[in-house]
């Protein structure tokens, strides 16, 4: 289901990895400076959480599909 879904986890995917990059950079950023990694990370959460959501979304659609099958 999620490989015949892809177009609708490509968005939340890229933004999952552009959120992690930014992450790293900010942990690596010299001066270091805490509020912007801290603001990363919750980016991180926030797009991890529209991923998986996305995911799930597409996963029960799936499973809906399955369920009307005689």
């Amino acid at each position: 289901a999620l490989r015949a879904n892809r177009a609708q986890l490509a968005a939340p995917l890229a933004a999952l990895g552009a959120a992690r990059r930014a992450m790293l950079a900010a942990a690596a950023a010299r001066p270091f400076d805490l509020a912007a990694l801290e603001a990363a990370m919750s980016e991180v959460r926030r797009a991890t959480g529209a991923l998986q959501a996305a995911a799930h979304a597409v996963m029960a659609e799936a499973y809906a599909r399955a369920a009307a099958k005689p």
